[in-house]
């Protein structure tokens, strides 16, 4: 892999001249990037942007093509001359020929970037030098068209008028007219070691031979393009290094999420936004969506004033599948504030009185309301056409203005806001840049709203009550007083947010808060407007509408909210339903798991000063008994369980037993009598039992390998040792018929308490992603033996049973193969066994895929993709998954073993019998690895604090 670098059209001849080749060159592939486009071309980011992404993304061993042409005529180096260029799935050639590849910056699709001056002129140039040295005629020309669906590279060029411009060129014999000023950057020295150095020719450790994998193809989809754009985007600004990874945890949201610093559209912190992301948004992603739904609806989330762009960016990463289930298209304002920070640094309270709120309300008051007036500064300069501190437009205004068109070509898109806390301050400012140019709103959600009640009668009741009634149903759910007043801020403020917010950060005599249930009772208006009377919990006249939520030990309860903190009403699975209700016109149905609301731990990674509520490193700092009172009021409390799993009732239903499963391809049964779990935990609790499932392939048709079933006895043996009652599938016997039997009767059967093991030695592969469901485009397979019918076992599949696990029940699985972790990519790292060493990934050939393919469209009624819908899976409660290397790296065996198995095994009873922890045993195999390993083992981050729990159970 070398250095890449613009060069001139007499460089290129000079290094083509110097090329002595060891693969013939016998096509020339012609590609269009699509995206960039003319107008996004970055430079040396853009080029840079996309060797990452193929190489990390995709999977190559280098960036695809051999050279790109930009919009200005500039050549940049890419892949070594004399390796296979990752072009086109089933056309790549190998080390001995095959074509020479160029990428053109830019979208020819007719009406795009136009074709012509100097990038046609040297690209076309650069395609005649290429096959007077080949010998080739116009012929050996390929558009990547031919070989795909695609109108790469552009609908708006002719293959064959291309090709008789070639033939010209080639008849003509002149060599390209060089400009008057030389452009050449490559001194004589520079020429001569171009084609010497080891990467140069392909020959370093053995990789000339590499061909790479049959499904490379450079990316061409909106989806991926638009990841390749960010990555671009934080290469040009330097923040790239700096991110330390955290980029790829929000691909996903690039399509959802609009940033905002100061009102400005930002381009700091975890992610980035910029003019060209909200092109890409309302140009490509909306269009989308909108043509695969008959039914489009279009979500503006806002956030409240207690949440971190960290914690907002994992909530909305957190949802956004939840929301595309049920074919909403959200986009979710992301916007900074301090207003926490302010509190943190309040003095700590003691008992829950008045005293303590009001000494705290006095004591922050002075930096309360200057970070609260920034704060709503901030939240309506969003919608600015021009900042004047700045100089500039807010963000929420430039999408508004890129959305107008989309929105008038598309009377069918249904709009609906949602603001939580502060959130509907930002809204009530960008809401009439829409409602003012004809557009409406289906529906506005508040959530424990923190808006003025004035600004809301000037800035939204006119927009419910006036003619045309731009917004036709407004409802806010927010608490009653005493909830209200059994809420806290941070474990410091004993009352909930909007009582701090009215009465430290607003003017006590004009700052009264709309969802404040003791404001709206003191206001006759607000009461009439909302038709709130004498008991009850929801109030409706006309368009206006409240649900209020009652604290959990009054009754009646109100099913349409059931939100006890003033940060919990967005993710209160009752509140958002309701919410989705309005918007879909119907009561939702959830009729598979993808639909179902996240669960509590799902948003507790999130991290709790990140959603609004009180953070874990403030839950007890300074405070005694956590309620400040050391003498009553935390005696009640329930004893913390010693461990995960000990507070698990007793289950009168369980009889303890197993059965045998029945059939050929049923786990066989270890004959060792299994030891139960749970002894000595506590008398009354139910022991639970221990039970394991392993497998092990040695057997494959094709790349055999020769230490997996010893694997799988060696897992046994020490899971049986540790009392579990072992099962096992080795070689013929585990078809993927088989494995999902056998690991769908382990998760069906387990009971709370019951400790699972799933293992697993085989090849690992990927494959291409058929139901949109993953950023990557390719989903993680492991490799069963009857794999050649196209039989894989998908990481669909197998979280698709995972996520059936019942609470209080826990799998562990150790997964000894390639790419055995989510969001796993081919490995980048090129290597050759030696010996009997093997690496447990498997590349699948073009039969196989084919075989899936039709094998899957046939089980799921057809390929049918989710526009948007990808993303990083939400880890399954209840389950810890350890993982044989890293995502980039091979999972090795030698010596008739794992790497991996024969370091952990040994270690593994040890660890459990020592009362060590997931993450303890795994820095110990880490450890045991050495400092330089040809592979990592990790633990995949788990839901909750699994991480910390006991290995096994203890």
């Amino acid at each position: 892999m070398g250095t890449i670098r613009m060069i001139g059209i007499a460089d290129f001849e000079r290094l083509l001249d110097a090329w002595q080749p060891v693969r013939r060159i016998d096509a020339f592939h012609v590609h269009h990037t699509w995206r960039p486009r003319h107008r996004d071309f970055r430079g040396l980011a853009t080029i840079e942007s996309m060797r990452r992404f193929h190489m990390q993304q995709m999977g190559m061993s280098d960036i695809a093509q051999h050279l790109s042409i930009d919009p200005l005529g500039g050549i940049w180096t890419g892949r070594p001359f004399d390796r296979p260029p990752g072009s086109a799935r089933g056309h790549n050639g190998n080390a001995s020929s095959g074509p020479f590849m160029i990428e053109m910056i830019g979208d020819f699709d007719r009406g795009q970037d136009p074709f012509d001056g100097e990038q046609k002129r040297i690209a076309q140039a650069v395609v005649v030098a290429v096959l007077r040295k080949f010998g080739l005629d116009e012929s050996a020309v390929r558009f990547h068209a031919e070989f795909s669906e695609k109108t790469c590279p552009g609908s708006g060029l002719d293959l064959r008028t291309f090709r008789g411009e070639i033939k010209a060129l080639l008849a003509s014999g002149a060599r390209v007219q060089l400009p008057r000023r030389s452009d050449a950057v490559l001194d004589e020295a520079a020429v001569r070691d171009w084609h010497g150095g080891a990467g140069a020719r392909g020959d370093d450790g053995g990789a000339a031979a590499f061909e790479e994998p049959m499904f490379a193809e450079v990316p061409e989809s909106e989806w991926l393009l638009a990841q390749q754009e960010y990555l671009a985007e934080l290469i040009d600004t330097g923040r790239d290094a700096a991110r330390g990874g955290r980029d790829i945890d929000v691909q996903p949201l690039l399509p959802h999420v609009v940033n905002l610093s100061e009102g400005l559209l930002s381009t700091q912190g975890d992610f980035s936004s910029s003019l060209s992301s909200l092109r890409t948004i309302v140009e490509q992603h909306l269009p989308a969506y909108l043509a695969t739904h008959d039914d489009p609806h279009l979500v503006f989330y806002a956030h409240g004033g207690l949440v971190s762009e960290p914690g907002a960016l994992c909530y909305a990463r957190t949802i956004l599948p939840w929301w595309l289930a049920h074919g909403v298209y959200p986009i979710f304002f992301v916007w900074e504030s301090g207003l926490l920070d302010t509190l943190r640094n309040s003095p700590r309270g003691g008992q829950r009185n008045i005293f303590t709120d009001w000494l705290i309300e006095g004591v922050t008051q002075v930096a309360a309301r200057k970070v609260w007036k920034m704060m709503k500064e901030d939240a309506e300069n969003a919608s600015s056409p021009f900042i004047a501190k700045h100089g500039k437009p807010g963000g929420a205004h430039q999408l508004a203005a890129l959305l107008d068109p989309l929105l008038k070509s598309h009377p069918g898109l249904k709009l609906h806001a949602i603001g939580h806390s502060t959130g509907p301050i930002l809204l009530s400012k960008f809401m009439p840049l829409l409602t003012d140019k004809g557009h409406r709103f289906e529906t506005l959600s508040y959530l424990a709203p923190a808006i003025r009640t004035d600004r809301f009668r000037e800035r939204v009741v006119p927009l419910l009550q006036d003619g045309r009634k731009p917004v036709k149903d407004l409802t806010i759910y927010t608490m009653t007083d005493a909830a209200e007043r059994d809420d806290t801020v941070a474990k410091v403020y004993r009352k909930s947010l909007l009582y701090f917010v009215r009465n430290a950060c607003e003017d006590k005599d004009d700052g009264r808060v709309l969802g404040l249930a003791k404001d709206l009772a003191d206001d006759k208006e607000l009461k009439a407007l909302f038709g709130i009377g004498k008991g009850g919990l929801s109030f409706r006249n006309g368009p206006f509408a409240i649900e209020f939520s009652p604290p959990r030990d009054v009754q009646p309860q109100n099913p349409k909210t059931e939100a006890l903190r003033h940060g919990g009403f967005d993710n209160d699975a009752a509140t958002m339903f309701s919410v989705l209700a309005r918007i879909l016109g119907r009561d939702p149905s959830v009729e598979v798991p993808k639909q179902q609301f996240p669960g509590d731990e799902a948003f507790e990674r999130c991290g709790d000063a990140g959603r609004g509520v009180e953070d874990e490193d403030d839950a007890d700092a300074g405070i005694e008994g956590d309620c400040g009172c050391p003498c009553c009021c935390c005696r009640d409390k329930a004893p913390t369980p010693d461990r995960f799993g000990d507070d698990v009732p007793d289950d009168p239903d369980d009889d303890g037993g197993d059965s045998a499963a029945n059939g050929a391809n049923a786990p066989a049964v270890d004959e060792r009598k299994a030891t139960p779990a749970g002894k000595g935990k506590g008398k009354g609790k139910r022991p639970g039992n221990r039970r394991a499932l392993c497998i092990g392939i040695n057997a494959y048709p094709t790349a055999p390998l020769s230490g997996c079933v010893n694997d799988s006895r060696r897992w046994g043996e020490t899971l049986a040792d540790l009392g579990f009652k072992v099962e096992s599938l080795t070689d013929k016997q585990a078809t993927r018929a088989a494995i999902m039997a056998g690991l769908r009767k382990l998760v069906s059967e387990a009971r709370p308490g019951d400790e699972l093991v799933f293992q697993y030695a085989g090849h690992g592969s990927q494959i291409e992603d058929l139901d949109g469901d993953e950023s990557d485009s390719l989903d993680e397979a492991f490799v069963p033996v009857d794999y050649q019918s196209g039989e894989l076992l998908i990481d669909d599949d197998f979280h698709a049973i995972t996520t059936e696990l019942r609470e209080g029940a826990f799998l562990t699985l150790f997964m000894d193969c390639c790419h055995s972790g989510s969001n796993s990519r081919f490995a980048p790292l090129r290597v050759t066994p030696r010996g009997d060493e093997r690496v447990r990934f498997m590349t699948l050939d073009e039969t196989v895929r084919k075989r899936f393919v039709a094998l899957r469209a046939n089980t799921r009624g057809g390929l049918r993709l989710r526009a948007g819908a990808r993303g990083e899976r939400i880890a399954v409660p209840g389950v810890v998954h350890f993982a044989a290397c890293l995502d980039s790296e091979f999972a090795w065996e030698s010596g008739g073993s794992g790497d991996f198995t024969r370091i952990a095994t040994p270690m593994l009873a040890e660890a459990v019998r020592s009362g060590k922890g997931n993450q303890a045993f795994m820095d110990a195999v880490v450890a045991k690895f050495g400092k330089t390993p040809r592979q990592n083992p990790r633990l995949l981050k788990p839901a909750g604090s699994l991480s910390k729990r006991l290995l096994l159970g203890g």
